[in-house]
């Protein structure tokens, strides 16, 4: 469902969902600066870099990281969970947590790849369908 900004133009779900992203990591700065945490500028682009690659996939929750690096994670209910560190250079640190249909069991992957190895995983799990490559 589309919105109107004060100006009238209609706003998408996904202008919407960028617009919170920003105001999420403005506020984590904020959190960081009083916590002494430097944010790498190097995981916040790889961030957006993801998240444009991903122009259908829900909203997801974003923390900030000890180190610097920013965090995602994305949850379909108890179906499926995934969560990437961004570590900068294209690369990420990445848990995927997938029921299987008709089974009690989850799955569970995880490791260090480049981002485009994580989109790979991400399509093997089919947790995001409508993902660009």
């Amino acid at each position: 469902m589309a919105t109107r900004s004060k100006a009238g133009k209609q706003r998408t779900p996904r202008i919407l969902t960028h617009e919170a992203y920003r105001a999420r990591i403005e506020t984590l700065r904020g959190y960081a600066e009083s916590d002494e945490i430097v944010v790498q500028p190097s995981s916040e682009q790889d961030f957006w870099g993801f998240v444009h690659a991903l122009p259908e996939a829900p909203k997801a929750e974003i923390v900030l990281m000890d180190n610097g690096n920013f965090r995602a994670i994305w949850e379909n209910g108890k179906q499926s969970r995934l969560a990437i560190q961004f570590m900068g250079a294209q690369r990420g640190e990445y848990v995927i947590f997938k029921r299987r249909p008709n089974a009690s069991d989850v799955s569970r992957v995880a490791g260090i790849d480049t981002l485009d190895g994580i989109k790979r995983q991400i399509r093997a799990f089919n947790l995001m369908p409508a993902m660009r490559a």
